[in-house]
């Protein structure tokens, strides 16, 4: 892997139009955007209350000037891919000409150093199989890491907030999620109390994969892959101890976005405010890497943020608790009952 090739960054969007200029503009100042080849995704409006931000987009594009990147290429949809498919294809259009890809919503706002960053970090772990890609989003907590270091990896979690990934590890974690990886290694999983090194926020959805079906888990999405690594073992992300990335998108246009509105009491992740996130604020970036993998520490330290409903929470002890002591053929004449009166 050559590595001084730059990582192109990959942007659909539809008509979210004051999100995605906002989002292009803080690229544009970026002081490697000179570097950085951009794709976009500009997808065809499926209804007409899309299309007043989707033409504000057209003309933009059309508009203004791009020459601060290496290269801009938009790529206009003929009919409408939806978000997911529409992504697909900006990496199926770079994946033979580079070996790694930045991808964003297009609500995100980068710091300066955002590209320097991701670039850094992709060529100092080129040679680690392990690490599975760079964030560019950063949780303003007191993470665990040594002194002065700015760098560090995280297992337990994914943000797609402006993230890069390998493409060949990448492709080889979306293979084992689609091939229902987690739901084929439930039971030994349980039998190793691997669960154990899951946010409580992934354990629902691990519990819901392995005895129910839960395709969330079969896609390699930030809730699939922030599932897949504690499980896997030795995969892990890289993260920024200051984000280089702030999310617009919990203004109520994101499409997994909640709305919030908020801000009270003890900060954590149902109450964050995203918009007035602090971000980086430096035009160039030194990294200082901290190597040691305090996994456990750091997923305590984000569990505490990432909560969830105790309620919930509670149910899938519960149910974790009726596989060991049944299996799962009770929950599957439940499931037959329950189909039967429906």
């Amino acid at each position: 892997m050559d590595e001084k090739v730059y990582a192109p960054m990959l942007i659909p969007t539809l008509c979210r139009d004051q999100h995605f200029m906002r989002c292009i503009e803080s690229l544009k100042r970026n002081t490697w955007a000179k570097y950085t080849d951009v794709y976009i995704g500009l997808d065809y409006p499926p209804d007409e209350k899309y299309r007043d931000g989707y033409i504000k987009i057209c003309e933009y594009l059309k508009s203004n000037d791009f020459s601060q990147f290496a290269s801009f290429n938009v790529c206009k949809r003929n009919v409408n891919f939806g978000s997911v498919k529409n992504m697909a294809a900006l990496r199926d259009s770079v994946e033979t000409k580079f070996p790694y890809f930045i991808r964003t919503d297009d609500d995100a706002e980068f710091s300066p150093d955002f590209l320097e960053y991701i670039n850094k970090a992709l060529w100092h772990y080129k040679d680690d199989n392990r690490v599975l890609g760079i964030m560019g989003f950063s949780y303003p907590l007191k993470w665990d890491v040594k002194n002065n270091c700015n760098v560090f990896k995280l297992n337990c979690m994914c943000y797609m907030w402006g993230t890069a990934f390998y493409f060949d590890r990448y492709n080889r974690v979306k293979n084992d999620l689609e091939n229902q990886f987690i739901k084929n290694n439930f039971s030994q999983f349980v039998k190793e109390k691997r669960y154990k090194k899951l946010l409580d926020v992934r354990f629902e959805e691990f519990i819901c994969e392995g005895i129910f079906e839960h395709q969330l888990l079969e896609t390699a999405s930030d809730v699939g892959i922030g599932t897949y690594m504690p499980l896997k073992k030795n995969v892990c992300m890289i993260a920024p101890t200051i984000s280089k990335v702030r999310n617009w998108g919990y203004d109520g246009t994101g499409l997994y976005c909640p709305n919030i509105t908020e801000h009270s009491g003890k900060m954590t992740s149902l109450n964050f405010d995203y918009v007035n996130q602090e971000i980086d604020s430096s035009v160039e970036f030194t990294a200082i890497f901290d190597e040691d993998e305090k996994f456990d520490a750091n997923r305590k330290i984000l569990n505490e943020f990432e909560i969830r409903d105790k309620k919930i929470l509670f149910r899938s002890y519960l149910k974790l608790l009726i596989y060991k002591a049944f299996g799962l053929k009770i929950f599957q004449i439940y499931k037959k009952k329950k189909h039967k009166f429906d």
